[in-house]
């Protein structure tokens, strides 16, 4: 800039499709995940009762639900309920642990002849996944096991 150039802008005459400024613009968003999670999984529920009612069924598996049905590479190299429990020192809740993952198989297993059932279904398995890597996993070798449960029970366990 020389001397003799006004440093002021005038933007009066200016158009634009959005936000003009001639310093900065501070927005913020706010954004309940929380609630678009509840409601996504209210409408899911109301769809399903549709498909339920006109016996709407699906053959196949929805791509999301896909996902988590199939055998992936464990970034740990250790695969299988029993060893990934062994590995954490969780023997004591291989039981237990089994007699959920069977029940969980029956209970997609019957509902997944409706789309909007495997959505449901996908939809809160990526919620816990996700969770899970964010909020448990980082803190699980600087705990107790009761305070790691303790952290499943605040962070993932509905109810």
């Amino acid at each position: 800039m020389t001397d003799n150039q006004d440093p002021s802008v005038n933007q009066s005459h200016s158009q634009a499709g959005g936000d003009m400024a001639g310093g900065n613009i501070s927005k913020s968003y706010h954004f309940n995940s929380q609630e678009n999670a509840y409601e996504a999984i209210e409408k899911l529920a109301a769809k399903l009762c549709s498909e339920v009612d006109d016996e709407q069924t699906f053959d196949g598996t929805i791509a999301n639900l896909a996902y988590y049905k199939r055998r992936r590479e464990a970034a740990d190299g250790v695969v299988g309920l029993e060893c990934k429990l062994k590995a954490g020192n969780r023997s004591d809740l291989w039981e237990d642990a089994l007699d959920q993952k069977v029940e969980f198989e029956k209970l997609l297993e019957e509902w997944s002849l409706y789309a909007s059932a495997q959505e449901i279904f996908a939809h809160i398995l990526a919620k816990v996944e996700r969770t899970f890597k964010r909020q448990i996993k980082p803190h699980l070798s600087n705990v107790t096991h009761t305070a790691a449960d303790k952290l499943v029970d605040d962070f993932i366990v509905i109810g």
